[in-house]
């Protein structure tokens, strides 16, 4: 204890040390009232704040995540079904097509023969003509060799 009483004079302390540690607590007390309370007040709604932002944000991040995951995947479903759609188009059409084509080779087959057929009469006529005037011809050259 002599030490402490000794470390206390070499400081400079004497009976005023009792006096001077009531008006620290006051003090203290007074500033605790006022201030310290609002200042805490202060920091912890500051920190409230900056971690619910961070939460929100976190929350924000995690919706966003899943919109772009829907949408994503409703994207790919969007392109299957186009694809899906294209190809059904696709198989119609060429059902078209080909339902034409067979129609039009149809057609082209029938009138082919309607006019192999007027051809082949005309030939007929033609054969018949070039007969009769080979007859005539033939009657006419034997006449004119008997003569």
């Amino acid at each position: 204890m002599d030490q402490i009483v000794a470390i206390f004079n070499q400081l400079g302390v004497d009976s005023s040390i009792y006096y001077q540690f009531i008006v620290f607590l006051v003090l203290f007390n007074i500033l605790n009232v006022t201030l310290f309370s609002k200042l805490q007040f202060v920091l912890e709604t500051r920190e409230g704040k900056t971690t619910k932002l961070d939460e929100v944000a976190d929350g924000k991040l995690k919706e966003f995540e899943n919109l772009m995951a829907n949408y994503n995947l409703r994207i790919k479903e969007a392109n299957e079904k186009a694809q899906e759609i294209m190809s059904n188009n696709r198989q119609e059409v060429l059902k078209e097509g080909k339902a034409r084509f067979k129609k039009f080779e149809e057609q082209i087959v029938n009138e082919s023969d309607e006019k192999r057929k007027v051809i082949e009469q005309e030939l007929e006529q033609l054969k018949a003509e070039v007969l009769k005037s080979s007859d005539n011809l033939s009657k006419e050259l034997v006449e004119k060799i008997v003569q």
